[in-house]
């Protein structure tokens, strides 16, 4: 007979282990360095993803070291850059529940890794931009979100052709952005609209 711990010590034990190692880093490039010495069991790479989105949103305000370490993972292994796209969809889906701080913060996090390409632009298909799946909550993410990533693209002089080709059939589907019917162009006033926030 074996005995099973239903109380998830272990888990609590790698969250508080993460957490540690995290706050305690002088740098990004430390804390990735020892983060990745931490032996993960093969799924809990989610519970890293999960704690860094955590650890940032806590921040007063966006600190870039969290976007750094983001990124770093991303580049590391496709594992996390998975898990990082189901965090910007777990979320997206509960951006309601955030105050408004902890919200910007985590905006800020994924227009980083969106930014910097260690996030594909496919996330943004997750965003259904429409006043009715919309709430306010996530109209100030969506601005936010949009804002940030304008001033990383100016900041990085990136130019068209790169959007363009990041872009790539990513656009196309937050809210359905073509020119096909009626609606589609309601999104777009939507979205200029949501900019006057």
């Amino acid at each position: 007979m074996q005995i099973k711990d239903e109380t998830e010590t272990n888990l609590l034990n790698l969250r508080r282990t993460i957490y540690l190692t995290i706050m305690s880093s002088v740098d990004f490039e430390e804390a990735g360095h020892k983060l990745l010495k931490i032996k993960l069991e093969l799924g809990q790479e989610m519970e890293l993803c999960i704690m860094v989105l955590e650890c940032c949103s806590r921040e007063i305000t966006y600190l870039t070291y969290y976007g750094l370490l983001g990124q770093r993972f991303c580049m590391i292994n496709k594992v996390y850059q998975e898990n990082f796209d189901k965090c910007f969809v777990q979320q997206y889906s509960m951006i309601h529940r955030l105050e408004t701080n902890k919200l910007r913060n985590v905006a800020k996090f994924f227009v980083h890794l969106l930014g910097t390409f260690a996030l594909p632009w496919h996330v943004l298909a997750y965003i259904c931009l429409t006043v009715e799946d919309t709430t306010s909550s996530s109209r100030i993410f969506i601005k936010i979100l949009f804002q940030c990533g304008a001033q990383i693209f100016e900041v990085y002089g990136l130019g068209k052709e790169v959007i363009d080709l990041s872009f790539c059939g990513s656009m196309s589907s937050i809210g359905g952005l073509t020119f096909d019917d009626m609606r589609h162009v309601s999104s777009i006033t939507f979205l200029s609209n949501i900019a006057h926030i």
